[in-house]
């Protein structure tokens, strides 16, 4: 058979049409990889990613308070960190508890903005507090005052002292609140 002044190779024609046909597929095979690869790796891409900013956001705050320093502060000895959400009433940046996992004290910092708002709110705010901060003041309005709010810049300081359990009175007074907020405040 002939094609033209050619002869038709029937065996060269398939061979090379099998040849496109296979490096097509090879092709299509290797991009299938590489996709399920990016798949594959995208979440753990993330979740590394996630792990690491988190790490350096938990650290970014250990230098504003130490175990020593609230030990120091409350009278309260045997003191120790633990991470958010770890016990109940553990929602702070930093979290001080007993050798029981009683909190003690939490400290939060967030923006600014959130002072106004804080101060505004009904029920937050009973006095200010002066030579702390930009501004700072304690609530609640009714009961025993235990919280303290700093405004510093562009970061709004809470602190918070918990009931001891015991003898239903916060762990720390104002003053020793107010001793800890200076310290934050020097540090932030």
């Amino acid at each position: 058979m002939y094609k033209g002044n050619r002869p038709i190779n029937n065996n060269a024609d398939s061979a090379t049409s099998a040849t496109v046909s296979i490096r097509a597929e090879e092709k299509q095979d290797e991009e299938r990889t590489m996709e399920t690869i990016k798949r594959s790796l995208f979440p753990l891409v993330v979740i590394i990613s996630v792990f690491f900013a988190f790490a350096s956001q938990a650290g970014q705050y250990d230098k504003l308070l130490s175990v020593q320093d609230v030990e120091k502060a409350s009278g309260v000895k045997g003191l120790k960190r633990v991470a958010k959400d770890e016990v109940d009433g553990a929602i702070g940046k930093l979290n001080f508890t007993t050798d029981k996992n009683w909190m003690v004290l939490l400290l939060n910092v967030f923006s600014g903005d959130r002072y106004k708002r804080y101060k505004s709110q009904p029920g937050y705010f009973k006095a200010n507090v002066k030579g702390v901060g930009d501004a700072a003041f304690i609530g609640p309005a009714d009961g025993p005052q235990r919280t303290l709010f700093i405004k510093k810049g562009n970061a709004c300081i809470f602190l918070h002292a918990y009931t001891d359990p015991n003898n239903m009175r916060p762990y720390m007074t104002i003053d020793q609140l107010v001793h800890i907020g200076k310290l934050v405040v020097k540090r932030l």
